[in-house]
């Protein structure tokens, strides 16, 4: 188990090539997210957007624990290396801006227009 993963959850990859998924199981549920290989060198691969919202037994995921799942594949990721359009800047940075999500007034992450929340949100299929 990764530093920062909750118990019971397990992360793995599969590839074909220049495409395949990420399975990711907590207890025992299990969601699988299709990746391509990225044609830029900031990344390996591409996730984004993530579709969160059913277990592949078509239950419900709610947004909490979608954002619960999006920071267990951030952590497995970064611990095998492997750098994604999912990645959260080195150092998160606030500018004294207010995020533009509609009723939010959270600070902004600099050089994003979101807050962290909605920046995260902004990766998922809501």
């Amino acid at each position: 188990m990764t530093e920062g993963m909750k118990l019971n959850t397990k992360i793995e990859i599969q590839s074909h090539g220049r495409y395949g998924s990420v399975i990711y199981q907590k207890n025992s549920n299990t969601i699988e997210l299709y990746w391509e290989m990225s044609g830029s060198k900031k990344y390996a691969i591409l996730l984004a957007p993530l579709d969160l919202r059913k277990w592949q037994d078509e239950n419900e995921i709610p947004i909490n624990e979608q954002l619960e799942i999006l920071a267990d594949l951030r952590c497995w990721l970064k611990r095998e290396n492997i750098k994604t359009d999912i990645d959260l800047p080195e150092e998160i940075e606030l500018e004294n801006k207010v995020c533009i999500h509609s009723g939010c007034n959270e600070t902004r992450i600099k050089n994003s227009a979101y807050c962290l929340r909605h920046y995260n949100e902004s990766l998922l299929k809501l």
